[in-house]
């Protein structure tokens, strides 16, 4: 056994020195790699040296992008407020980039929308010099007035035979022409006392009271429906382009509620007409569906009013 030993001792120590020149040049070459990882006045070329040559090179890049996105950042918001807020950074720069780089849809724009884009980058920045209004317009009393009025029965004081509506109108008016002893332009006879008072009574002061609140609702009516049609729809050319189409809904909301007022008023017009050209003919109850308010198109400007308040100052 040591026998053995010795001469396997023996053995490994002359591998050993068969392969020594290959360790010394594997550790030459070790070295070799050492120096090129540390600075070295005498290697200004090696590895570390071209290693802190990019990353010099990349830090500059970096900044001069960062310098570009901040300035970018604060020229949009400099000359498109309206589009980026007030609070518009480098931050959000970098993210809309992002969005824009992550987005397949965003990039492959319509040819509308390319234009859309494009007219909004030379839009020149926009003022809403007064915010529209709206009138409150109240009509839900109007149906129920109307009903009231045509339903009036009057009571006559006395019993006189027309024979048509409008012999009755005509008399009625005549007697604002006539005086005792006058010749009747319609029957041609003489007018006497007694006939004169028949028809005073007849044509009663509470008939003529009932006449007049008859006119005096269809003035108001006429009124409320001039004051409607004064209503004007919204300038588009006071909004951006990205708002002109709600701004067209609107309008068209707008349009269709004036006429349904229109409609409505129209109507009770021509039904209190009715009664006045037959004052003592009672009618049946009338029933309309009354139109919305402006409410709700109030509430929709409001909104885009607002928003384009918090990005342009008005």
């Amino acid at each position: 056994m040591a026998e053995n030993s010795a001469l396997n001792a023996i053995s490994l120590g002359r591998e050993n020195a068969s392969i020594q020149p290959q360790i010394d040049q594997v550790s030459l070459q070790i070295s070799e790699l050492e120096k090129d990882l540390i600075a070295n006045d005498s290697r200004p070329d090696n590895l570390y040296a071209r290693y802190q040559s990019k990353e010099k090179e990349y830090k500059e890049q970096e900044k001069s992008i960062n310098n570009n996105f901040s300035s970018s950042a604060s020229k949009l918001k400099r000359e498109h407020t309206d589009l980026t807020g007030v609070y518009y950074d480098i931050r959000n720069f970098k993210r809309d980039i992002e969005c824009i780089e992550n987005s397949v849809s965003s990039v492959l724009l319509s040819d509308t929308e390319t234009e859309q884009l494009q007219q909004l980058m030379k839009q020149e920045e926009i003022k809403i010099e007064t915010k529209q209004s709206f009138p409150n317009v109240d009509v839900s009393g109007f149906l129920e007035a109307t009903n009231e009025i045509i339903t009036t029965e009057l009571a006559k004081s006395i019993i006189l035979e027309f024979s048509t509506i409008e012999e009755q109108n005509w008399v009625r008016e005549g007697l604002n022409y006539h005086e005792e002893g006058d010749v009747c332009a319609f029957c041609n006879n003489p007018i006497s006392e007694q006939r004169l008072d028949q028809l005073n009574h007849y044509f009663s002061d509470n008939v003529k009271k009932f006449e007049t609140r008859l006119s005096g609702a269809i003035e108001h009516l006429k009124s409320k429906k001039y004051e409607i049609s004064k209503i004007n729809v919204i300038e588009p050319s006071q909004f951006y382009p990205i708002y002109r189409e709600q701004i067209s809904v609107l309008n068209t909301s707008i349009l269709k509620l004036i006429q349904k007022y229109t409609q409505f008023l129209d109507f009770l017009i021509k039904t209190l007409e009715k009664r006045k050209s037959n004052l003592f003919t009672t009618m049946s109850e009338i029933s309309y569906k009354i139109p919305d308010s402006f409410e709700s198109i109030k509430e929709q400007y409001g909104k885009i009013y607002v928003e384009i308040k918090n990005t342009v100052k008005i």
